[in-house]
Parts: structure tokens; C-alpha cells; sequence
């Protein structure tokens, strides 16, 4: 049986919430550990105050810094994944302006009204997606208040009665595509600035930047580094 790697009692740091991506450590006490037997393999799960559903092993570790460089790590390669994925969403449509990837314009015109029967394309709303259009065909028209505010919405076919937002749809597939890139910059800036904000606290700014510098372009985006730099 497997010995674990921590104590009940113990303060350990968690890897943040995989869903969220805020890519910052969360603190817990350990109250009970046991061991499981998942996919054949063992696992030490640990029970944590506050928190009801247990945490495996692999994801907690004895100090802030240990865990905050992990969460770099987690943060560098899922914006490696998105940001392939949209360079290749980009070429399909020859859409290969890079500089929508590493510019710096992050406008969004959700200025559109539709009408009864218009094929659209975009996401149904600001929830969790992926960043690929997907095509609606428009079947009812309504405006609701938000926060004090009209907002058009409009029932599309193949969703029953759920309601799609204006503000993420567009008339032609590529505008969708440059909606989901200005997007995906706002969420990169925004994990960003907090990992680089908890590196400064934890006294870790030279090595968070090391492991940041994966980040360049040129690196993702198969650009020339002699170019690029």
C-alpha cells in the first residue's frame, strides 16, 4: 500500500480549480487521508477542511512556491493548447494575421441585430466554450433587461428554449473567430497578471519569468525568432 506523502493536520497547497483557471494555489488542512484503488492504480486521496470531495496526492504539495511554479507550468501549456488551436482554426479560413494572437487590439463590435431566419456564428453566451464558432440559424427575436439594460436575444434552432445572447454572435464566421481571439487575450491577461502578482508576494518574480519566457510567439506560433524578438 502506498505511504502518503502527507499528515492529517497538515497545511498543503492545492492545485487551483482545473475548470476556473485562476492558476493560484488554494491553502487546506488535511483531515483525513485513505487510499483508493482507481483504474487499477492506488491513490492517496486526502480529505481537507472545507472542502467535501477528497483531492488526490498529485495535486497537493508542502509549500506555496512548489505549487505556484506548478500552476505556471499548467498555465504555460494550456495556452500553448488554446493558442494552437486557434492558429489552426485561423488557417482554415485563411485568416493568418498572427498579429491578432500577439497584437495588442482587443475591440469587440457586439453592435448586431438579427432578424428571424439569419444564419449567425459565435456561442450561445459567455459561459465556459471552446474557441470555435459555432453556426445558429435565428428562429425568435426578444429583448430581455440586464442589469438595467435592454439586451437582444433570440431563440435558435436546435437549442429548445434557451436563449442566445446578440453580444456573442456575429454575421460571418471569421468576425466570430476574431471575437473568441480578443476573448481568449482578455482571459490570458487576466491569469497572467494574477500569477505575476502572487510571484511578487512570494518573493518567486525571476523564476515564475523563466518559466513565462515559454511563452514567446515566435515559440508558439512557428514564427522566426531572429524576427520576432
Amino acid at each position: 500500500m502506498k505511504n502518503p506523502k502527507f499528515k492529517v493536520g497538515q497545511e498543503v497547497y492545492c492545485q487551483s480549480d482545473w475548470f476556473a483557471g485562476a492558476y493560484i494555489p488554494e491553502k487546506f488542512i488535511i483531515r483525513k487521508i485513505e487510499v483508493a484503488v482507481i483504474n487499477e492504480e492506488e491513490v492517496v486521496l486526502y480529505y481537507v477542511k472545507h472542502r467535501r470531495i477528497p483531492i488526490d496526492e498529485r495535486m497537493l504539495f508542502a509549500t506555496e512556491e512548489e505549487a505556484q511554479l506548478t500552476e505556471v507550468d499548467r498555465f504555460n501549456q494550456d495556452t500553448k493548447n488554446e493558442l494552437e488551436k486557434l492558429a489552426a482554426l485561423m488557417q482554415e479560413v485563411n485568416l493568418n494575421d498572427t498579429q491578432l494572437l500577439i497584437g495588442e487590439s482587443d475591440r469587440i463590435d457586439t453592435s448586431h441585430k438579427y432578424k428571424k431566419g439569419d444564419i449567425v456564428y459565435g456561442h450561445m453566451d459567455g459561459q465556459v466554450y471552446e474557441y470555435k464558432p459555432e453556426k445558429f440559424c435565428i428562429t425568435e427575436i426578444d429583448v430581455i433587461m440586464n442589469r438595467g439594460q435592454e439586451v437582444n436575444v433570440y431563440k435558435v434552432k436546435g437549442h429548445g428554449n434557451r436563449q442566445a445572447i446578440e453580444e456573442y454572435l456575429y454575421p460571418t464566421y471569421q468576425e466570430a473567430l476574431i471575437a473568441d481571439i480578443i476573448r481568449f487575450k482578455a482571459k490570458f491577461k487576466g491569469a497572467l497578471g494574477s500569477i505575476t502578482s502572487r510571484a511578487t508576494s512570494l518573493g518567486i518574480e525571476s523564476k515564475v519569468q523563466a518559466k513565462l519566457l515559454e511563452l514567446r510567439p515566435y515559440r508558439l506560433l512557428g514564427l522566426n525568432e531572429s524576427k520576432n524578438d
